[in-house]
């Protein structure tokens, strides 16, 4: 498989479009092989692109550890700005056994998992990440719809963060969850109701692979995410 070449091809697709969903940034050529944030070095891509395009990097040049470290921490990190993939359990474990963890390398994930070069972080520090925070969801539009925040929703933002105590849920509210959790139960008619709904579910087959699947799952795998799509 020419991997320089379906590389090429989402970053020249990246260039001439524009995007009115959520997008993020991607150096067309890596900073840790010299790439700059200069306006030509950056492309506009969709989150799974941006994945993909990491993937392929790792492939075109496999001797180079950064690449592999960047892919390890964007099929791991958590992020509420809209990224729409999920990385499988074999896709996983592919990434994180690529990964030679030396000892530079377990530097750089201590220092990205806390935030800070040496120890915790201080109490100014702290206020100042949270009222950041705040602000964010306060101004930012809605990455899917593109629309600003509705005074409701922000009184309901700010009393959610300013309601809640520092730290963790405490022993007894966590076990109130616990509890509250395990005394919900269906009855046999629901869930006769919810069987008898996935039966009468659509049943739609990939144009690409041939397969047949639930309407509501199959989007996710097949049609424009096929992998078998690019061989038609």
């Amino acid at each position: 498989m020419n991997y320089q070449k379906i590389y090429n091809q989402i970053i020249e697709r990246g260039k001439i479009r524009k995007l009115d969903c959520y997008k993020e940034k991607h150096h067309i050529i890596p900073k840790c092989m010299g790439g700059n944030n200069d306006k030509n070095n950056l492309v506009e891509l969709t989150t799974k692109e941006h994945f993909i395009c990491h993937k392929l990097l790792t492939e075109i040049y496999p001797s180079e550890t950064g690449l592999r470290y960047a892919t390890f921490m964007m099929a791991t990190m958590k992020t509420f700005m809209g990224r729409d993939y999920t990385v499988g359990a074999r896709e996983y474990q592919r990434i994180k056994e690529s990964l030679i963890v030396s000892d530079v390398t377990k530097e750089k994930i201590r220092k990205f998992n806390t935030g800070r070069k040496n120890g915790p972080h201080s109490v100014e520090t702290i206020d100042k990440i949270k009222k950041s925070n705040l602000e964010y969801w306060l101004t930012h539009k809605n990455p899917m719809l593109g629309i600003p925040r509705s005074e409701e929703i922000i009184q309901k933002i700010i009393k959610t963060r300013t309601g809640k105590k520092q730290g963790a849920h405490t022993l007894e509210h966590r076990q109130n969850i616990s509890n509250a959790l395990q005394g919900i139960t269906r009855s046999e008619e629901t869930k006769q109701r919810m069987r008898d709904g996935v039966k009468k579910r659509k049943k739609v087959t990939c144009p690409h692979c041939g397969k047949l699947g639930d309407i509501t799952i199959m989007p996710r795998w097949h049609f424009d995410n096929c992998k078998f799509k690019s061989k038609d």
